[in-house]
């Protein structure tokens, strides 16, 4: 468990997710919001590999334009994969290069669009935070930024 004990590297200081960056979880899919009139690609967990994004498999659903403008992505965005088909799967992270023009998420995806830090590191930190602490097992509001 991270603590504030932890020695860190002089200039670094213990943050949450929520002061380094916006975090969203994605819309839930539902059968009455796929009408094909805002038909749009969307990433799901399992589109997020230890490569990066799997578009291979991108399935749409209807995000209107105000949706759209709330769900998609921007280069850059972590994503997380919140739930997938097995648990060592949980927590992967990933980052966008702009892999789907127009690309939203659904809500077993979780995006951090980082402010303070570089993308980079923000993925490299959370790829770390996956291999040592599962993401099911990370301090209460580590991934959703409620924690202070």
């Amino acid at each position: 468990m991270v603590t504030e004990a932890m020695i860190l590297p002089e200039g670094w200081v213990m943050t949450t997710v929520a002061k380094i960056g916006a975090v969203r979880l994605g819309r839930q899919r539902s059968p009455d919001q796929h009408t094909g009139q805002f038909a749009t690609k969307y990433v799901r967990a399992a589109n997020i590999t230890a490569n990066g994004i799997d578009v291979t498999d991108v399935l749409e659903m209807d995000f209107s334009p105000a949706e759209r403008r709330v769900f998609q992505f921007q280069v850059g965005d972590i994503l997380l994969a919140e739930a997938a088909g097995s648990p060592k799967q949980v927590g992967r992270a990933a980052i966008w290069q702009g892999e789907i023009p127009d690309g939203c998420f659904q809500n077993t995806v979780i995006r951090v669009r980082p402010h303070a830090v570089v993308p980079e590191f923000a993925l490299l930190v959370f790829r770390r935070m996956a291999e040592v602490v599962p993401l099911g097992k990370w301090p209460r509001g580590v991934a959703d930024g409620s924690s202070s």
